[in-house]
């Protein structure tokens, strides 16, 4: 799994001290997406993900 950094400092100190981040989830649809010519174009689907 790969998280950017600047994303992953925001919850460092509640991962280390409760194994979980302490603010509301983060809605992920499992869709890969690319911007093609100026639009949103989707470049795959995660396998069981919501957008599956």
């Amino acid at each position: 799994m790969l998280v950017p950094i600047d994303l992953f400092a925001e919850v460092r100190d509640d991962r280390l001290r409760f194994g979980k981040a302490s603010g509301p989830a983060r809605p992920w649809l499992g869709m890969y997406a690319t911007d093609m010519d100026g639009r949103l174009q989707v470049a795959g689907l995660a396998h069981g993900a919501p957008a599956d």
